[in-house]
């Protein structure tokens, strides 16, 4: 008998919570159940396989089509998103040249233990301290005897076989950027002009150590001479067992960068100043009237030397790599974005930053070297960008441009190897330590997973690293020097200076749009403790001991961070491990990886991009859909479109999160956050007004506001995720 009665209750128990799931419950509402990213709650209470008609329509459940008032045909899903689009610079070794106060860094396996939770795909060693800098891994003293790649005792391994082994053993694809240097301030890497003639060139400025690393007498001479040999020999070093060969890691993103904004356009000695005056698009002949020579003739901080010397490294070096290595992955040119490599933001196809761009793939595509890549950086900022995201395809669109045009190259695929929202001088997080950042990265994710030939993204940078406040080896970013000027003619009057497609034109002096013309570098005079002369030093702004940023004026009015201290929130980790919001937001866009991707109606998605909101959606679970929804502004954003006018078989919004982030002891806002000045971490919580029937309204969004939801929808027309793939 009692046997029989607590049979009964269960069945009553068992009836009444079938009528519980029936009336729409969905999983526990407290943090800690719906921050999971599974489902399987919610799919123990979807229909059963029997109210399911043989296409995926449900049969007999009204109640459930009524509250969603989507189709019941199943949803059309195409293509996968791709796991290399969450993929970073430098981790999990800690960057070990300089670390804030109080930081606290993890140790390398504990972060592997979180670069893993992240599902971070491939790791590329960008800013990693001395790792992988070609001149700490081969020191060269001097030009007249270069050192011989070939013997071992010239070489320092060490920090670069940390680096790569942590990347190996935490099971992260190894994504080398080689034959270049670090990026470090100007006052370190000098000042330099190279003639376009002899190919000689001459440091006006010269560089400085870094950290424990003298510094080569000159770049591109190097580079020249033994440049591929330098290359295959770090190659030998590291593909063994095939570490870098695309076939080991399936769906990930392993393989070499040659170079890197090898492109950046540098006008000595006060900047390009004549955009206006050249209507925004200026030509070789409006640079060389302003910037003592013509375009790409001084240095940047990564390459010293003309172009068409970094096109033929770039092709016997590309050669050397697939004749011994044909499995390997390699690409380039990883160019810059910005109006450092577009001056005036000119990008059209015959500006002078594009140019550059089809002499190198017209040199590639000439002699016939491997291109599997095509690589850029892309940040919205700095140097005359925006966080404008109409700018982001209008890039794409503009390399893809060039590339059709030399032709031959076929669907080849893109890689934007750094991203990040916008970098902002100062001690207040701004964009990218805050939400605001972190919605831009969506936004930017929401675009790239659109893409077919965009193969692979990565965050700048994975873990906090080289830009945080106060690094004396990457601050101040810019110096200046005291220069004298020519007050008569120049002693180089000639076209000469200026690189033409067209035969050349007679220029007189002092004409044109620039009040240099005609002057070269050799013209300018450099002030070395009060005596002028052709070579000189930085200013006050820069002349700090090295080591240190005190007495640099520069860095006053806090221009030697992006952000509070001790660290900024660049990257998605912070030393210490806690995630920043962009931290959070790569965690939730983690099952991703490898999912269909679920068509959305076009015009509703371009209503609501037309909006300021980015929209992604792929199919997390057999019959569920994750949505989620950007707003990079500082505008609440109302006039949101139900979820089933995005994907119309959705039926239901039963869990609903949204990405928030905190001062460590309470919540701070979106817009507050942009003017924290003290470092953010980013949270998850709960977002209920969001949930609810499919054909309902959404309520708008905040400044800054990223949301996930999941949504019960008829599911696929095709099986289930496929998680890697090549």
């Amino acid at each position: 008998a009692e046997f029989a009665a607590v049979c009964a209750m269960m069945g009553v128990f068992v009836t009444l919570l079938g009528l519980w799931l029936l009336a729409g419950v969905t999983c526990s509402d407290t943090p800690s159940e719906c921050i999971r990213e599974e489902a399987s709650c919610f799919l123990q209470r979807t229909p059963s396989a029997g109210s399911l008609g043989g296409n995926g329509s449900i049969i007999g459940r009204q109640n459930w089509r009524g509250r969603g008032g989507g189709r019941t045909e199943r949803e059309e899903c195409h293509g996968h998103i791709r796991p290399a689009l969450i993929s970073g610079n430098d981790g999990p070794e800690p960057y070990g040249v300089y670390q804030p106060l109080n930081s606290n860094p993890l140790g390398t396996k504990k972060m592997s233990k979180i670069f893993q939770k992240l599902q971070i795909n491939s790791i590329r060693p960008d800013e990693a301290g001395v790792a992988f800098d070609l001149r700490c891994m081969f020191p060269v003293a001097s030009l007249d005897q270069l050192p011989d790649p070939n013997n071992e005792s010239n070489w320092r391994w060490n920090a670069s076989d940390r680096f790569f082994h942590a990347m190996i053993a935490g099971g992260f694809a190894p994504f080398l950027k080689l034959g270049v240097n670090t990026w470090t301030s100007t006052r370190i890497s000098g000042q330099a002009y190279v003639n376009w003639t002899t190919g000689n060139v001459t440091y006006v400025i010269p560089p400085k150590a870094y950290d424990i690393c003298e510094p080569w007498p000159a770049i591109s001479p190097v580079i020249n001479a033994i440049g591929p040999q330098l290359v295959m020999k770090i190659v030998e070093r590291y593909n063994r067992h095939g570490a870098l060969e695309a076939s080991k890691w399936p769906g990930a993103f392993a393989g070499v960068e040659l170079t890197n904004e090898w492109n950046t356009l540098i006008c000595m000695p006060y900047g390009f100043g004549g955009c206006s005056a050249s209507g925004n698009e200026p030509t070789a002949k409006d640079w060389a009237n302003w910037c003592y020579g013509r375009p790409f003739t001084w240095s940047s901080r990564y390459w010293d030397g003309t172009p068409q010397m970094m096109y033929d490294f770039y092709v016997s070096t590309a050669k050397l790599i697939k004749l011994q290595y044909p499995g390997i992955r390699v690409g380039g040119p990883a160019s810059g974005f910005s109006e450092s490599f577009f001056p005036c933001g000119d990008i059209s196809p015959t500006s002078l930053g594009m140019t550059w761009i089809k002499h190198f793939l017209e040199n590639v595509k000439a002699q016939g070297a491997p291109l599997d890549f095509f690589s850029f950086h892309y940040y919205g900022q700095g140097q005359g960008q925006s966080t404008d995201m109409a700018s982001l395809p209008t890039a794409y669109q503009s390399f893809l441009q060039v590339i059709e045009s030399v032709g031959g190259f076929g669907d080849l695929p893109l890689a934007i190897t750094e991203y990040n929202s916008p970098f902002v001088l100062g001690n207040q997080s701004a964009y990218v330590g805050s939400l605001a950042g972190a919605a831009d990265n969506a936004a930017k994710m929401a675009f790239w997973v659109k893409e077919p030939r965009l193969h692979a993204a990565f965050l700048y940078q994975a873990v906090s690293g080289a830009f945080e406040a106060l690094n004396p080896y990457s601050f101040p970013l810019g110096c200046s020097a005291k220069v004298l000027e020519p007050a008569s003619n120049c002693s180089s009057c000639s076209m000469s200076l200026i690189q033409q497609e067209a035969p050349p034109e007679p220029m007189p002096a002092y004409s044109g749009s620039g009040p240099h013309c005609g002057c070269g570098p050799q013209d300018i005079l450099w002030d070395n403790n009060g005596t002028y002369g052709p070579t000189g030093e930085w200013d006050s702004s820069c002349s700090c001991p090295l080591g240190m940023l005190q007495g640099c004026t520069a860095c006053d009015n806090y221009h030697c961070q992006f952000g509070p201290e001790p660290e900024s929130g660049m990257g998605a980790v912070y030393a210490n491990g806690s995630l920043t919001p962009t931290g959070v937001l790569l965690r939730i866009l983690r099952e991703a990886q490898g999912s269909p991707k679920v068509k959305m109606e076009n015009r509703t998605v371009a209503k609501l991009e037309a909006k300021g909101v980015y929209p992604i959606s792929w199919q997390s679970r057999k019959r569920v859909a994750s949505l989620l929804l950007s707003n990079p502004s500082p505008n609440v954003i109302h006039g949101l479109p139900a979820v089933s006018e995005l994907i119309p078989s959705a039926i239901k919004v039963f869990r609903a999160l949204r990405l928030a982030q905190s001062n460590g002891s309470q919540e701070v806002s979106g817009l507050d956050g942009f003017y924290s000045t003290v470092p953010l971490l980013g949270k998850v919580l709960l977002a209920p007004r969001f949930k609810g029937p499919a054909s309902k309204k959404l309520g708008p969004l905040q400044p800054f506001q990223t949301v996930k939801l999941k949504v019960f929808f008829t599911g696929c027309a095709h099986e289930a995720p496929r998680r890697y793939y090549n």
